[in-house]
């Protein structure tokens, strides 16, 4: 096995183009460089984009119900249940306000 991390998509200046081949005998750094490949090669999930409706009458996400529909906020453990018991009253509604305005206004 031997590769040139500079060679891999999305890995141009992973650990200054090293080479891990086996001939080095140095199997440790060969390994974890494979596994640094890996890890950078991977398709890496991408952020959802928020499709929470805009509302009428509210002016915060916190202001929906739990779990409503395409709100991940809402849903236990988002930022407007994090304890997850359907009382927002731990929510954080200065953020709820924030994005609300950044997507609805």
């Amino acid at each position: 096995m031997c590769f040139y991390l500079a060679d891999h998509a999305g890995c141009r200046d992973l650990m200054g183009g090293k080479h891990a081949c086996s001939t080095d005998q140095d199997w440790v750094e060969g390994w974890l460089l494979y596994n640094d490949v890996l890890s950078c090669t991977q398709p890496q999930p991408q952020p959802q984009p928020q499709t929470c409706p805009c509302l009428g009458g509210v002016d915060n996400f916190c202001s929906y119900g739990p779990a409503y529909a395409g709100c991940a906020m809402t849903l236990p453990g988002g930022y407007c249940d994090p304890n997850g018991d359907s009382d927002f009253s731990d929510g954080d509604w200065g953020r709820g306000w924030v994005e609300y305005h950044e997507q609805c206004t």
